[in-house]
């Protein structure tokens, strides 16, 4: 069995960056929207928007650092994890995505508003440090 989960979406607020250790760590929300409908009897359904939490460590809170921002176009792919804690008497549970993959589906724009070329995917990011090894 494999806890994959893959979303398309925006992301919600300015991504928050901190150091854990020597690791860097990001935390930001991703809302993925399911677009709206109207039925064969014209009942309207509205758009509805999930909102994910979503973790990234290390190279991918890097690459979130430098190029993320608050309304960006994200693919995020991770695994789903919760984590129980109690507040106030009461039990919860936290549920989030901590990202093993990420890509930029927003074009970025250069001083004169036009389209430059994205940060790397991480698949990218992966073969340029790999081209680095001695051997």
């Amino acid at each position: 069995m494999h806890n994959r989960i893959s979303l398309i979406g925006n992301v919600g607020n300015q991504p928050e960056i901190r150091t854990i250790g020597d690791s860097k760590v990001a935390s930001m929300s991703l809302g993925v929207t399911e677009k709206g409908y109207t039925t064969k009897d014209g009942k309207k359904i509205e758009d509805r928007t999930t909102w994910f939490r979503i973790g990234l460590w290390r190279g991918l809170a890097e690459i979130v650092e430098k190029y993320v921002n608050k309304g960006d176009k994200l693919f995020v792919e991770g695994k789903m994890l919760s984590r129980e804690y109690e507040k106030d008497g009461v039990k919860y549970t936290a549920w989030e995505v901590t990202a093993t993959e990420i890509e930029l589906l927003t074009p970025k724009k250069d001083g004169n508003g036009q389209d430059t070329k994205s940060a790397p995917s991480t698949t990218q990011q992966a073969a340029k440090e790999s081209d680095d090894l001695p051997f």
